[in-house]
Formats: structure tokens, sequence, C-alpha cells
């Protein structure tokens, strides 16, 4: 009998679309009407971020993610025979437009001239919503379903921070979180390769259900309106930190993954101290420094908390200023509100030379 062969999902290309426009903790702190108490940007480290312009909504910013995707491809739309839109905001379009059919994905298919019978749908799963795509994708590529899937998100989420900033209560308020978000967007197309050198070595989720009222998105009950966001922080960010590093420390202990062999660890992209308290609690169940500090991503500083793209957005911005590397190896940690905890373990091909090569180009 001859060998069997290992056949592993890859990204076979990238994009993120950042508004040009930009807001920094300082100017959304001194728009609020009642200050926070704390000092916000020591606190998150964040110190800007990137705001939808004029016009822009979550269905733009998702177009512009995908037409850079595909500007970086050797695919083309007509290629693509499944397609997952895995944005929390539905926000999409002027007056407080929110929309829910026709689903996102069957609009930007059309808008791109998609295979005109790809399968398309909508995931929702918080700030684990693109990993949740890409979870789904990876099964139906494997199963043969699919060839090649394309995995996007339009985040507008900085609605909520104008909200917050009307409606932010004294001292610890449950919408100070909604101070902390950036709008941003992410599209990858994936698909199979023999090659065993490149692509997820393991994809895991798994949803702790009983934390699920720690961070609620509704709509605002004050004659304004809007769209709000409370959270619990002080209750949810230590219990993620806690649930995820334990979760990723099992996986990579089961899986038999030395992590030395991985050049870089990119968590949700939340605050500076949270993505660091990550790799530190990672360090106690796995041994001291085993997850260097110096493989620690961490963008927060100029995007915030870009939700179901942060990972992606990470990854593009240590793309384009060099740290990621052609064939470098990459530990994902996967955390949302829920409490969702996830893990993956990938090994990136030749993408960014050639995301750097299309960014030059284009510059």
């Amino acid at each position: 009998m001859g060998a069997i062969m290992t056949v592993k999902t890859y990204i076979e290309s990238l994009g993120v679309y950042l508004p040009a426009k930009r807001l920094s903790t300082q100017e959304i702190v001194d728009g609020c009407v009642n200050k926070p108490r704390i000092d916000l940007e020591s606190q998150t480290g964040i110190k800007s971020r990137a705001v939808a312009g004029e016009g822009e909504y979550c269905t733009e910013i998702a177009i512009q993610a995908m037409a850079k995707c595909f500007q970086i491809s050797r695919r083309k739309p007509h290629e693509i025979d499944l397609l997952v839109s895995c944005n929390i905001s539905r926000y999409c379009g002027p007056e407080f437009k929110f929309t829910a059919e026709p689903s996102a994905a069957a609009r930007l298919a059309s808008t791109f001239s998609i295979h005109p019978n790809a399968i398309t749908f909508d995931v929702s799963n918080a700030c684990a919503g693109m990993f949740s795509g890409v979870l789904v994708a990876d099964a139906l590529l494997q199963s043969g379903a699919a060839r090649r899937a394309l995995v996007v998100s339009g985040e507008y989420l900085t609605h909520i921070t104008e909200t917050a900033q009307k409606e932010l209560e004294e001292g610890i308020s449950p919408q100070l979180a909604s101070l902390t978000v950036g709008d941003a967007g992410a599209a990858v197309i994936m698909e199979t390769t023999e090659d065993e050198t490149v692509g997820f070595s393991d994809i895991d989720l798994f949803s702790s259900a009983k934390y699920c009222d720690l961070c609620v998105g509704t709509n605002s009950d004050k004659p304004h309106g809007g769209y709000v966001m409370y959270t619990e922080s002080q209750t949810l960010l230590p219990n993620l930190i806690m649930i995820s590093s334990e979760h990723i420390a099992s996986r990579i202990k089961k899986n038999g993954i030395d992590v030395r062999d991985y050049q870089h660890f990119i968590t949700h992209q939340i605050a500076s101290k949270y993505v660091k308290g990550v790799g530190q609690m990672l360090n106690m169940h796995l041994g001291a420094n085993t997850i260097a500090p110096e493989k620690v991503i961490d963008n927060t500083e100029c995007r915030g908390n870009t939700a179901s793209t942060s990972h992606f957005v990470a990854l593009w911005d240590y793309i384009l200023n060099g740290t990621i590397k052609s064939f470098d190896k990459i530990l994902f940690g996967v955390q949302a509100s829920g409490i969702v905890s996830g893990f993956a373990s990938y090994a990136i091909d030749d993408l960014p030379a050639r995301i750097r090569q299309v960014v030059d180009r284009n510059n």
C-alpha cells in the first residue's frame, strides 16, 4: 500500500483594510460626558485606532478587505465556492440601519461575482467570529465540499464608542470597554495543500457558556438611540486569561508541540496588559519563558480592539513591519466573550513576501 497523503488547509491570501481616519484615546475621553476615572490609555496601552469614515459601514469595510485579498491572491473571485462572513457589527447604513437578510455573505458574493453556485452563509461568534469561520471552512475544505473558501469580516464598531461617550456612567462603567474598539476589515482565502510544511496543524474552539452575560450588545434605551455594549471587564478579562491559557497549554501538551519551533504568538488583541497577561499565564502552565516576550505580537497601541478581525490585523501589521516572515510558524490564542476559547498552530508559506511585494508596488 502507498503512503497516505496528509492534506492540510492553508491561508492562500490575506487582505486587511484599515480606514484612513484615526482617533486617539485622549480624543475619545475628551468627548465623554462623564470622564472615566481611570487613565484609559495607560491602562489599556491603546493610543489610537482606525475609525470608519463618512459612508463606511460594515459592508464597505468588508468589501475593501476582500479587494485587497484578491489583489494578493493567485485566485479570482469566480474560483471561490465558499464564502463565510463573520462580523459582529451589522450596522450597514445611516440612521442605525441594521441588516440581517439577505446575509452579508450573499451580498458580498454578489458584489465580487463569486462562483454562482458558491455556498454562502454568516457566522456570528463574538470576537471569535473569524476563527469560527476558519474552523468551518477548514472542515468543508477537508471534506471536499468546497475547493476554495473566503472568510471575511468587516467590523464597524466605533458607533458603540459614540453611544458610550453620551452614556458613560461615573466610576467603572460597563460601557468603558466600548471606548477601546477600532474599525477594521480582514479577509482570508483558504484552500488545501499536500505540502506538509505549511498550513494549520490544529484548530480548536470551545465555549464556557456560563460567562455569556459578561459582555452583551443591545439597543440603547436612551432617546438618542444607537447600539451599546455592556462589559463586566473586571470579571470577564481574568476569566478569559485563565480559561484560555489553560486551554492553549493543554492543546500544546496534547499535540506534543515544541514551542521553540514557533516564532510568534498571536492572541486576541484586546489591550496591551491583556496580551502580556495571556503570555505570562501560559508560561505558568508550560514553564518559565516558554512563550518568550519577544514572540508575543501586540498591535493594540495603534489599533485598539478590532473584534473578530484582530488576529488577522495583527498578522498583517507584523508582516508589513518585517517581523513575521515567509515560512515562520505561529501559535494563535483565540478568545471572545461567551466565554469562547481557542487555539491554532500554523505554518505560513511565502504569503508575507507576496503581501509586501503587492503593498510596495501599490505605494
